[in-house]
């Protein structure tokens, strides 16, 4: 375990499994070589994480974050702030948080959620879910067979190539087939 601490702290996790704690400060975490499961936190201030191989765990909590899963099946959580989420490669679970997010699943049957406030979504290629939440969401499934939610606001939905499903919500919403 690596902890950082009020400062703008740079922990790389090398080589095992490796659980990273940036604590407060602009921090930039960076998880281990080979295919180990690693858990990088953030916390407060604008964070960069990188998971690299591995399934990984992405924590950004408070400021706006850059969350990049790469290789694995991921779980990333962007919290408070406008946040950008990158699943990579894998069966990832994207969640941005409630602010203003961008998520973006990579290659894989990503599942993504925006939750509040105006998200852009978008799946890649592979079979994946999309879920705005509420406000007004730009969600692009991509390739590949879609599920895509706008939930409450006025929602863009884009389904991309493949047999898709789009569900609007109870505003007025936008479909592109």
């Amino acid at each position: 375990m690596l902890n950082g601490f009020n400062g703008n702290d740079t922990l790389n996790g090398g080589l095992g499994a490796d659980t990273l704690n940036g604590g407060d400060g602009d921090d930039v975490l960076v998880g281990g070589l080979g295919l180990f499961n690693d858990v990088l936190n953030g916390g407060n201030g604008d964070d960069i994480a990188n998971g690299g191989d591995g399934n990984d765990i992405l924590r950004g909590d408070d400021g706006n974050d850059t969350l990049n899963g790469d290789a694995g099946n991921d779980r990333l959580f962007g919290g408070v702030g406008d946040d950008l989420l990158n699943g990579g490669i894998g069966a990832d679970l994207l969640y941005g948080g409630s602010s203003v997010d961008t998520l973006y699943g990579g290659a894989g049957a990503d599942s993504l959620y925006g939750e509040a406030e105006d998200d852009f979504l978008y799946g890649d290629a592979g079979n994946d879910l999309l879920d705005g939440g509420t406000s007004n969401d730009d969600l692009d499934g991509g390739a590949g067979i879609d599920n895509l939610l706008g939930g409450s606001g006025n929602d863009i939905l884009v389904g991309g190539a493949g047999n898709d499903v789009l569900t609007g919500g109870g505003d007025a919403d936008y479909f592109t087939f």
